[in-house]
């Protein structure tokens, strides 16, 4: 019997394996193509290949993560690792939905992808590949984490920040997991040890915003008649707002007299929202708006997603949100 770590590739679409067309026989022929041009990860691993579904990232929808987080809850105690392959484009929104459906996995969750097909002469594909494997099979990191490039990142604290750069992913409030090169540079840090716990329930019906100069306020009245559950606003700065005639506040007030939370995200990639710095920030504060702290956007929408899918109040949705639940803010005292 091999002595290897058993490792399961999950296969969703994307880049890597553009040229798959989701049918059943194309694992065995994925897992060939991986034999010839990616050799070096059956010597890691006694790798199993799966093609869950095959699509363009741009096409993920909830229903997919859902799909995503069942299959690897129902093999978590099969296999040591795993690693999952996904478009690039909707990356983050899925691994940070990923850690917050399977919280405290017992085994690393590798998500990754490419920016040329496997088969492309000039492919990191079979970089990023490798470099998954052996991570998953070191298994310092037992959590929801992308590699890309030379970057092993928490996965809900990732953002994609280049269309044409093979170092696509950067995580902008918290440094890597995992750094390599001619050696490999592993960070300290570990996500607090809790008990497992799997819970794909979410709510898709929220929105988001992107504040602008000139933002028509009375457009989004509405969003209440409309019964959605949640709005996160990408704001300026801290988290500030605009103010005066067409004020923001009135929208967040009218929402949070409604019930329904509101979340305050900054369009800067660094830094985190204060909704204190300034008086337009403090308007929004006073209104019921919600900090996403040093949250990413993607991470922000996706944990309102599946708090209000667990059915919590306005109130308790205000507490939790603050709270983190898979490391994906840092809460201070």
């Amino acid at each position: 019997m091999s002595d290897k770590k058993k490792i399961l590739i999950l296969h969703t679409g994307g880049t890597l394996g553009m040229d798959l067309i989701g049918e059943p026989g194309d694992a065995a022929r994925f897992k060939e193509r991986l034999i010839k041009y990616a050799p070096r990860i059956f010597e890691l691993a006694d790798v199993d290949v799966e093609i869950l579904f095959n699509k363009d990232s741009s096409n993920i929808r909830p229903s997919d993560w859902v799909a995503l987080a069942r299959r690897l809850d129902a093999c978590m105690e099969k296999w040591d690792a795993f690693v999952v392959i996904h478009g690039t484009d909707t990356m983050s929104f899925t691994a940070s939905a990923l850690s917050y459906m399977i919280l405290n996995p017992t085994k690393p969750i590798i998500v990754t992808g490419s920016q040329r097909p496997l088969m492309d002469a000039r492919s990191d594909a079979p970089r990023n590949l490798i470099y998954a494997v052996e991570l998953a099979v070191e298994g310092r990191f037992k959590e929801v984490s992308i590699f890309f490039d030379s970057l092993l990142m928490r996965g809900n604290r990732t953002k994609k920040l280049s269309i044409p750069s093979f170092g696509a992913f950067d995580s902008p409030n918290f440094p890597p997991l995992a750094k390599v090169g001619a050696n490999t540079e592993y960070a300290t840090t570990s996500l607090p040890v809790g008990p497992y716990s799997f819970d794909p329930r979410l709510e898709t019906r929220v929105a988001s915003v992107s504040l602008f100069p000139g933002f028509d306020v009375e457009t989004f009245f509405s969003l209440t008649e409309k019964n959605i559950k949640g709005l996160v606003l990408q704001a300026f700065g801290p988290g500030d707002i605009p103010l005066g005639e067409g004020s923001v506040a009135h929208l967040i007030r009218h929402l949070t007299e409604h019930g329904i939370p509101t979340v305050i995200c900054s369009q800067a990639l660094y830094g985190r929202v204060d909704l204190n710095m300034y008086e337009t920030g403090r308007a929004a504060l006073n209104a019921g708006a919600i900090s996403a702290q040093d949250m990413t956007w993607e991470a922000a929408l996706t944990k309102m997603m599946i708090l209000l899918g667990h059915g919590c109040s306005l109130q308790t949705f205000r507490t939790a949100f603050r709270r983190p639940l898979a490391g994906e803010l840092l809460e201070l005292p």
